[in-house]
């Protein structure tokens, strides 16, 4: 079982300079910074996406060569997309022309070979901050104070003196106001869409 409050990461290439060089810029871009950190090295796609399937591996980011023999780094993204895992990705790549595939995968980087630290280290702390993001909320309700999992948290309202919270199936009055519980929450993974809504933007599929 891994220790959720490490930062653990997955570098795959199939080239091994390039691997070592990547890793050795990652061990320095986090240590600089204090984080905890475990590396898994792996020399394929085929071989990460074993270890992922098994249920045992839980990464924060992947660093993935786009251009690897067999399956290759897009491909991976695209098998772990259609089975809904949001792992961040960061791409690293000799080839720009894949780009923009990295992009339909919803990479959050794609880094060009030879790798430069300031790109590297941006493309790091944007998923050091995912990483460490405010995961609960904590709420009034008649009961008392409650504990609320933002990832369930579809949305709120307003009602009355106080606010519905949309947590799966279950509808939670709470006593705080919108904006006390808008104060608490991520701007950028909720919306104040309208002044009586506050919607979470990982459970929009569509707009209309």
């Amino acid at each position: 079982k891994m220790n959720s409050s490490v930062l653990h990461i997955a570098v795959c290439d199939d080239e091994k300079y390039d691997q070592e060089q990547i890793i050795e810029m990652t061990k320095k871009i986090l240590e600089a910074d204090n984080i905890c950190y475990e590396i898994s090295m792996y020399k394929s796609s085929e071989e990460l996406l074993a270890a992922l399937e098994k249920d045992e591996q839980e990464y924060q980011f992947l660093l993935l060569d786009v251009v690897m023999d067999g399956l290759n780094g897009i491909e991976l993204a695209a098998r772990l997309r259609k089975k809904g895992n949001q792992v961040p990705i960061i791409f690293v790549s000799s080839y720009e022309d894949y780009a923009l595939m990295g992009y339909e995968v919803e990479a959050v980087r794609y880094l060009a070979k030879p790798v430069r630290e300031d790109k590297l280290r941006e493309a790091i702390h944007y998923c050091k901050e995912r990483f460490y993001r405010k995961k609960h909320i904590l709420i009034s309700t008649a009961e008392g104070i409650r504990r609320i999992l933002l990832k369930r948290l579809a949305y709120v309202e307003i009602s009355g003196r106080g606010t519905l919270l949309y947590v799966n199936e279950e509808r939670i009055f709470s006593r705080n106001s919108i904006t006390e519980i808008e104060q608490e929450v991520d701007p950028v993974e909720f919306c104040r869409c309208h002044q009586s809504f506050l919607v979470n933007l990982e459970h929009v599929e569509a707009i209309r």
